[in-house]
C-alpha cells in the first residue's frame, strides 16, 4: 500500500510536470535514449518473467501485481529528469543546493535518532529495530539505504574540497561520520576503501594537463593529509566507542581474521541459489521468475535480485547497459577538452560514485529500493546530460 501510494503519487506529479512543459519537451537523443529504451524493455520483460514465473509454479500475488508499475515509474522519471538537466544551465546550481539541504536533513534526522527526541517520528521512516538499535536509519527504511545515498553527498564533496574549495572537506567528514552511524558493513568498508583510488583515478583524469606537467595544487596536498588524518581519527574513535559500534568494529575484525565477512557471505549464497533456480531452465534463466514475493520475499544482493526475478534480460537492460552507457557518458565528460566548468565537478563525483555501485551492490539491490530508485535515475539521468540547446 506504502508503495503504491507513493509511487502513484510520485507518477502523477511527474506526469503533471510534462503536460505543463508539453510545448517545450524534446524527444531526448544520444546517451539518454540508449538509458531510456534499456528501460522501456521492462515493460515487456516483467510481463513476461511473470507469465514464465506461473508457468513454473510461481503463486502472483497483488504484491507481485504492484511491480508492473515500476517500468512506468522508471522511465517517465528519467525522461523528466533528462529534460530538466538539458534544458536548463542552472540544473548543476540547482542540484548543488539540493545536496546541501540532504546532507543538512540527515544530519537532524541523526540527531533525532540518537537523541531519541521522538520515535513517533521516526517510525513513520524506519523499522523499531533500528531504533532500538541506533543504527541511523530515517529517513530511508533502513540504514543501508541511508549509507547509499550519504556515500554520494561524502563524494560530492570530496571533489568539491579538491576542485572548488577547502571549506567542502567539513561537510565530507559530516558525510563520513553518518556513514559510520548507519554501522552499514556492506557500504562502510568498500567506501572507505575505494574512495581514496577512485577518487585519486577520476581526479587525475579530469586533471591530466596540471598533472603531466608537475603543476600539483598545494590544495591537493593538504586534502590528502587530512583525509589520512581523518582515517586515522576515524579507526580510533571506532575503537575508543566499540560498545557503540560493535556491529561494525566486530565485522571488520572478523573480516581481518577471516579473510570474509559474514554479511556479504550470506549475499553470496543469495545469488548461488538465484543461479541455481535459473540454470533450471532456459526460459528463467533469460527471463526469472518474476517479482515471486511469495518464493524470495527479501533479495538483498542487486545481482542476485534481477537474475531471481527478471533472468539475464532484467540484469542486462535493467542494471548493466544503462550503468555502463552512463559511465562512458561521464568518462566522456569529465576528461574531453572542452569542460563544462560549472558541471564537472557533479560529473565526477557521479563517474566515482558509479565506479563504487557495483560493490555496494552486492549488499543490497539499491536501484530497485523505493526511495532509492529515483536517485538513482538522476545519476542515470546526469550522466547522460547533454548541454542545453
Amino acid at each position: 500500500m506504502e508503495v503504491a501510494i507513493v509511487n502513484g503519487t510520485i507518477i502523477i506529479l511527474v506526469c503533471s510536470y510534462l503536460i505543463a512543459n508539453l510545448y517545450r519537451v524534446e524527444i531526448i537523443g544520444g546517451a539518454a535514449a540508449l538509458v531510456f529504451f534499456s528501460l522501456a524493455a521492462y515493460l515487456v520483460i516483467i510481463p513476461t518473467s511473470m507469465s514464465v514465473g506461473v508457468l513454473h509454479g510461481v503463486d502472483v500475488s497483488f504484491r507481485d501485481i504492484v511491480e508492473l508499475h515500476k517500468p512506468i515509474l522508471y522511465l517517465i522519471t528519467f525522461f523528466s529528469l533528462s529534460f530538466f538537466l538539458s534544458n536548463s544551465y542552472s540544473a548543476p546550481y540547482a542540484l548543488h543546493r539540493f545536496f546541501l539541504l540532504a546532507v543538512i536533513i540527515l544530519s537532524v534526522f541523526a540527531i533525532l535518532h540518537f537523541s531519541r527526541i521522538s520515535d513517533l517520528v521516526l517510525n513513520l521512516y524506519t523499522k523499531s529495530h533500528n531504533i532500538r538499535s541506533y543504527r541511523v536509519s530515517a529517513p530511508f527504511v533502513n540504514p543501508y539505504d541511508y549509507a547509499y545515498f550519504t556515500a554520494f553527498l561524502a563524494t560530492y564533496f570530496l571533489v568539491l574540497s579538491f576542485n572548488r574549495s577547502f571549506k567542502y572537506i567539513a561537510l565530507f567528514v559530516l558525510a563520513v561520520i553518518l556513514i559510520s552511524l548507519t554501522q552499514s558493513r556492506s557500504v562502510f568498508f568498500p567506501f572507505i576503501f575505494f574512495v581514496l583510488t577512485a577518487s585519486g583515478f577520476a581526479l587525475f583524469l579530469s586533471n591530466y594537463s596540471q598533472l603531466s606537467r608537475f603543476n600539483i595544487r598545494i590544495r591537493y596536498l593538504f586534502i590528502g593529509f587530512v583525509m589520512l588524518a581523518l582515517l586515522m581519527s576515524l579507526a580510533l574513535y571506532l575503537y575508543i566507542f566499540f560498545e557503540e559500534y560493535e556491529y561494525l568494529v566486530s565485522g571488520l575484525l572478523h573480516m581481518i581474521n577471516s579473510g570474509e565477512l559474514g554479511s556479504a557471505t550470506t549475499r553470496i549464497v543469495q545469488f548461488e541459489t538465484a543461479v541455481q533456480l535459473g540454470t533450471s531452465n532456459i526460459l528463467l534463466f533469460i527471463f526469472g521468475h518474476g517479482p515471486a514475493k511469495n518464493i524470495m520475499e527479501h533479495v538483498e544482493s542487486a545481482y542476485a535480485f534481477y537474475i531471481f526475478r527478471y533472468g539475464v534480460s532484467g540484469l542486462l537492460f535493467g542494471f548493466i547497459i544503462p550503468y555502463l552507457v552512463c559511465l562512458y557518458s561521464l568518462l566522456i565528460k569529465i576528461t574531453r577538452k572542452r569542460k563544462e566548468k560549472e558541471s564537472i565537478d557533479l560529473y565526477l563525483a557521479c563517474f566515482i560514485f558509479m565506479l563504487l555501485v557495483p560493490v555496494f551492490s552486492i549488499g543490497n539491490n539499491f536501484n530497485e529500493q523505493m526511495r532509492l530508485s529515483i536517485f538513482y535515475i538522476l545519476i542515470l539521468a546526469i550522466g547522460t546530460r547533454r548541454l542545453p540547446s
